[in-house]
């Protein structure tokens, strides 16, 4: 599940919050005004660090564990809220998407993840595919996919979640770097799938793979459309897997993702700094994806789409 309007983007920092209210309240003091004067601040701005929805500074939280007595390991039960790292993205595009001055960059090697979420049968067939691929052997196998599989509750849930995250994204001016590569991975699954006999029906396949050819089609329209400040770029050189990186003035997070749907997250400021240097180096020997250069522009659509169906022959 989304977390709800109520409750934290960081709540690994609110559970910091809440072990410092509940110490001071078995000695009968409270906590937030103990903060309140530490920072000399009013309680609006202390009182939402300690619901977890304003961040504090990675030194500021081990600094006050450090002073009140508070042990890391007691901080990272995952919290409720997080059921997996998709809710972790969504609250980072959440809180990006709100900011003013920020730097999205997203690169797609082979997997295009938030533009899959664009049409909803491609991305019922992708959790799917996440569900019977790599789950434990011993595991129960899935019945062949069909559209009756996506509208199970939990799954349902999924896909509205995935939607909201993909407007988040759409709305946000960016930096994309493709590759004409970047939907083989979904094109070597279906023949996968087709193989085993994973889907319920021919027609279903066939309805995924229109639904691939028809999302190119409004990749092209994304392209076009000025008013949406996307800039994007073709990689041709670099092989660094499928990532997003997110900048503001106070706050950085990379991540990395696989058709694993293993997902990685980084907030670590040197890593992100060495990371802004790569991006910086592909974007030199990047290719620019603009419909003013046509010739260049017909050539990558053209060439992305024959790549899938020679993998789909």
């Amino acid at each position: 599940m989304l977390p709800k309007e109520d409750q934290p983007l960081y709540p690994y920092q609110k559970q910091i919050f809440d072990k410092l209210k509940d110490k001071y309240k078995t000695s009968g003091l409270k906590w937030p005004a103990r903060y309140m004067a530490l920072q000399a601040m009013s309680k609006t701005p202390v009182y939402a660090r300690l619901a977890g929805q304003i961040p504090i500074s990675f030194d500021e939280g081990i600094g006050l564990m450090h002073q009140e007595g508070i042990r890391l390991n007691d901080c990272l039960q995952t919290p409720d809220v997080i059921s997996d790292m998709d809710e972790f993205l969504m609250q980072d595009l959440c809180h990006f998407n709100a900011l003013e001055q920020k730097q999205v960059v997203q690169v797609i090697q082979d997997l295009p993840l938030i533009y899959l979420k664009m049409n909803r049968l491609l991305a019922g067939f992708k959790l799917y595919c996440y569900a019977r691929l790599w789950t434990s052997p011993t595991t129960p196998a899935l019945e062949p996919f069909s559209r009756e599989w996506m509208i199970e509750k939990r799954v349902a849930e999924k896909l509205d979640a995935q939607k909201k995250m993909l407007q988040y994204l759409l709305q946000m001016p960016r930096t994309d770097i493709w590759t004409e590569s970047m939907f083989d991975s979904t094109a070597k699954v279906i023949n996968y799938i087709d193989q085993v006999g994973g889907f319920a029906h021919r027609s279903i396949k066939e309805d995924i793979i229109s639904s691939l050819f028809s999302l190119i089609g409004d990749l092209k329209k994304i392209a076009l459309n000025q008013s949406m400040n996307i800039t994007i770029y073709e990689n041709t050189l670099f092989s660094i897997g499928n990532q997003f990186f997110f900048q503001a003035a106070d706050y950085s997070v990379l991540y990395f993702w696989s058709d694993t749907n293993l997902k990685i997250r980084i907030t670590d400021l040197s890593v992100i700094q060495d990371h802004q240097i790569l991006i910086k180096n592909m974007l030199s020997r990047a290719v620019r994806i603009d419909p003013e250069s046509e010739v260049q522009f017909i050539q990558f659509f053209s060439r992305l789409e024959n790549r899938i169906k020679t993998i789909l022959k």
